[in-house]
């Protein structure tokens, strides 16, 4: 395609720091991106000692639009020149991005996006938000001091979004991440096993309020779920056999115990033995 990149001032001392004014980035067809202004702060020694760091980074009012093309590839991706991949011998140059601030952000992703039962939203408004990036070479990790976005199709506002995220050796680990929407509350601790095969997962989550249908437009199985709960559970294994011990209590009753799920398949399969109180039809 072609790429055309519109920068329509640049401000800075070049040696401490930079900032960019209406930029845009297209394929010749339509706008991939437009910013605002782009801020980055940095020392030039740090820019090349010990791998990269850039000491802030702050985006005002982006606007990013992408979909797949024909060939399955995303559009925004296809506009960055990659070189053939070689084999790495040894671990990644280190990236220290350790303040990145957004505001007022606006994402549309026009081909749908989905991670295994999970669809994502299509369309990101209000995006808001403050997070730091740490790459060592062998493992990133992200900490978000705070994140909070107005999310469609399927709706899911998001009011704030905390904690960290890491990959480590191929997991995916999650350290106190803590999700508010406007019905839900919860704190979620453990990890992905992403190595070749089916996901594995170890994850433990403490919900202080849940409303299961807010949440049936990214997990379409919790759709006939229509009560709001709390609950403490801990999660297991592959989704074709994802082990759930359970402990709820909510307006619809209390449910106790293990059970095992296929969420392979359409509208979820459940076995096991649970305890029941105080069940309302």
């Amino acid at each position: 395609p072609t790429v055309v990149l519109q920068i329509n001032r640049i401000l800075g001392t070049l040696l401490t720091s930079i900032a960019l004014e209406g930029v845009r980035l297209s394929n010749g067809q339509r706008d991939l991106v437009k910013i605002d202004r782009v801020e980055v702060q940095y020392r030039v020694a740090e820019l090349f000692r010990n791998g990269t760091a850039i000491r802030k980074i702050v985006v005002q009012s982006p606007h990013i639009t992408t979909e797949r093309m024909p060939d399955g590839r995303w559009d925004l991706a296809s506009v960055v020149h990659r070189p053939e991949p070689r084999p790495r011998t040894g671990p990644r140059r280190p990236l220290h991005l350790p303040h990145i601030e957004l505001s007022n952000g606006d994402v549309e992703i026009r081909s749908p996006l989905s991670f295994g039962a999970a669809h994502v939203p299509a369309h990101f408004l209000s995006l808001n938000g403050q997070f730091g990036y740490d790459d060592d070479g062998t493992t990133w990790k992200v900490d978000v001091a705070r994140l909070s976005w107005s999310g469609n199709a399927p709706d899911l506002t998001m009011e704030s979004l905390t904690g960290s995220f890491a990959n480590k050796a191929g997991d995916l680990v999650f350290d106190r991440l803590s999700v508010q929407t406007p019905k839900s509350a919860f704190v979620l601790n453990g990890r992905v096993d992403r190595t070749p095969g089916p996901a594995v997962f170890d994850l433990q989550v403490n919900a202080a309020r849940f409303a299961f249908q807010e949440w049936s437009g990214v997990l379409n199985g919790l759709k006939n779920i229509a009560v709001e709960a709390a609950f403490d559970a801990k999660l297991t294994g592959p989704l074709s056999q994802f082990g759930v011990d359970l402990n709820m209590r909510s307006n619809g009753g209390n449910v106790r115990g293990p059970f095992v799920l296929d969420m392979t398949v359409p509208g979820w399969h459940g076995k096991g033995t649970v305890d029941l109180e105080r069940l309302n039809l």
